[in-house]
C-alpha cells in the first residue's frame, strides 16, 4: 500500500515537474504589428527579453505557498506607438495628378492583447481574450471595460497626388503594456511559471502620408 501511495505521489510530482518545465511562447495580435516603440529607450518587449534576464525577475516568485499565485510586475503602464499595418498605398509615377476619394467604414477592434512564455496560458471567451487558470484573477484584472470592443471613427476624404508622389494610408496608434512573471503553487509545489505581456490600446488611428519618390 506504501509503494502504491509513493508511486502515485512521484507520477503526481514528475507530471508537476514535466509540465512547469515545458517551454513555449504565444505572442498576442499586437506581436504581427510592423513598428511597435516604447516611449521610453529603456523598455522592450517580452519577446525582446533573454532567458537569463527573467530568470533575475522569476527570484521574485519563488516564494513557496500552499496554493495559488505568485506574481511580480516589472514594467507598468508604459506608453507605446504602433503601426499596425499599411492598408492602401500608391504611386503616382506619371505625369498628371491623381484624385482619390476614400471612405473608412466603422470596424471593431480588440482593446487587450496578451503574449506569455513558459507554462503560462491564455483562452478565448466569445470574442475576448483572458489569461487561464486564475491568473487573471490575481492581476485584477477588469474585463468589463478593458477587454471589450471599441471601434474607429468612421470618416471620408479626397486627396490628390501628385506625380513623383507615394501616397500611404496606415493604422497607427498608442497603447500601454504591462510585464511580469508569475508562478503558481499547488501543496507548495510550483506547477506554472512564465512571463507575461499585456499590451492595451489607448487611442488609434488612420494616418496618410504623401512622400516624394527618389528620382
Amino acid at each position: 500500500m506504501k509503494k502504491i501511495i509513493f508511486a502515485t505521489i512521484f507520477i503526481f510530482m514528475l507530471t508537476i515537474f514535466i509540465s512547469t518545465n515545458k517551454v513555449k511562447a504565444s505572442g498576442g495580435d499586437y506581436m504581427s504589428y510592423p513598428e511597435i516603440s516604447f516611449e521610453e529607450e529603456d523598455y522592450k518587449l517580452l519577446v525582446e527579453f533573454s532567458d537569463d534576464e527573467l530568470e533575475e525577475y522569476y527570484k521574485k516568485v519563488d516564494n513557496k505557498k500552499f496554493s495559488g499565485w505568485n506574481a511580480y510586475f516589472f514594467t507598468k503602464h508604459k506608453k507605446v506607438y504602433y503601426t499596425q499595418g499599411v492598408i492602401f498605398m500608391y504611386k503616382n509615377e506619371g505625369t498628371s495628378a491623381s484624385t482619390y476619394n476614400f471612405e473608412f467604414k466603422e470596424e471593431k477592434i480588440n482593446k487587450r492583447s496578451f503574449s506569455v512564455t513558459g507554462n503560462l496560458e491564455t483562452s478565448l471567451k466569445g470574442e475576448i481574450k483572458k489569461l487561464k487558470a486564475g491568473l487573471d484573477v490575481k492581476l485584477k484584472l477588469d474585463y468589463s471595460e478593458s477587454s471589450t470592443k471599441t471601434t474607429r471613427t468612421d470618416w471620408s476624404t479626397k486627396t490628390n497626388v501628385d506625380p513623383g508622389t507615394m501616397l500611404k494610408i496606415s493604422i497607427k496608434g498608442e497603447g500601454y503594456i504591462d510585464q511580469g512573471v508569475a508562478s503558481k503553487y499547488f501543496f507548495w509545489v510550483r506547477t506554472k511559471k512564465g512571463a507575461f505581456e499585456i499590451f492595451n490600446v489607448g487611442t488609434e488611428y488612420y494616418s496618410m502620408e504623401k512622400v516624394r519618390l527618389r528620382k
